[in-house]
C-alpha cells in the first residue's frame, strides 16, 4: 500500500470502528429516554442479569440469549436511526445484472437506502415507532408479520462489515453499565435530537442526559 492508501483507510478504520458505535448508543440513548416504560424493563433486565459491574465482560454479554430485551433494543435502534442511513453503493460487474427482476446495465452503482428501507410500512409495522418487542423470538401479534429479512444494517455478503462483531460486543457492554450504573433522564434541549440531517453519516448535535447514580 502506498503512504495515501495507508493514511485513507486508517481514516476509514476510525470512521468505522468508533464514530458508527457511537452514533447507535447516541440513538438508542434518546429512544429510551423518550420511552421510559422501555427504559425501565431494559433497566431491570441489566440490573437482574448481573451481581456487580465486573460480572458484564466479554463472555456474559457476548451471548444475545443472556440479554434478550437489550438485544430487541439495540436492534430496534439499529432500525430506527441506522448509524449509516444511506446506502452503500455497490457495482454491477461487466455483464450486468438482474436486480428484483429488472436488467441492470454493466458498470452500474446500485445500493439500498437503509433509512427508506427501515421507515417503509411495507416492510415494518408502526415503522416510526420505538418498539423492540417486534424483535423478540415471540414478538407480538401486531409485529409477525414484520419483513425482517428488509433489515440489513451490516450489509450482508462477502463485503459486509469485518467488525459486526466487534461492534455487537461494544454496543452491549457499554449500554449494560450505563444502566447498571446510572439512572438517566433526557434534558429539555435534547427533545427534538433525532430530527437531523444526514449524508453519509448522521450530521448529529450533542444529546444532553442527566446522570445520576442508580439507588
Amino acid at each position: 500500500m502506498t503512504h495515501e492508501e495507508i493514511i485513507s483507510n486508517s481514516g476509514l478504520l476510525l470512521v468505522a470502528g468508533s464514530e458508527t458505535v457511537a452514533t447507535l448508543l447516541s440513538g438508542a440513548t434518546y429512544y429510551l429516554l423518550r420511552n421510559p416504560s422501555i427504559l425501565k424493563r431494559l433497566q431491570d433486565e441489566v440490573r437482574s442479569a448481573f451481581n456487580t459491574e465486573n460480572d458484564i465482560n466479554l463472555e456474559s454479554v457476548g451471548n444475545s440469549a443472556h440479554l434478550p430485551y437489550m438485544e430487541a433494543v439495540l436492534t430496534e435502534s439499529l432500525r430506527l436511526y441506522p448509524p449509516v442511513p444511506a446506502s452503500l453503493l455497490r457495482m454491477t460487474g461487466p455483464e450486468g445484472d438482474v436486480i428484483d427482476g429488472n436488467f441492470i446495465p454493466p458498470h452500474t452503482s446500485v445500493g439500498v437506502h437503509r433509512w427508506a428501507t427501515y421507515r417503509s410500512a411495507a416492510n415494518f409495522t408502526d415503522p416510526d415507532s420505538f418498539v423492540p418487542e417486534r424483535w423478540l423470538a415471540d414478538p407480538p401479534e401486531r409485529y409477525r408479520t414484520d419483513d425482517r429479512a428488509a433489515f440489513q444494517p451490516f450489509s450482508l455478503g462477502p463485503r459486509n462489515c469485518l467488525g459486526r462483531n466487534l461492534a455487537w460486543f461494544e454496543m452491549r457492554s457499554i449500554l449494560a453499565r450505563i444502566l447498571w450504573n446510572f439512572d438517566m433522564m433526557l434534558c429539555d434541549e435534547s427533545r427534538g435530537w433525532a430530527s437531523q440531517k444526514s449524508y453519509l453519516l448522521w450530521d448529529k448535535p450533542s444529546l444532553w442526559v442527566n446522570l445520576s447514580r442508580r439507588a
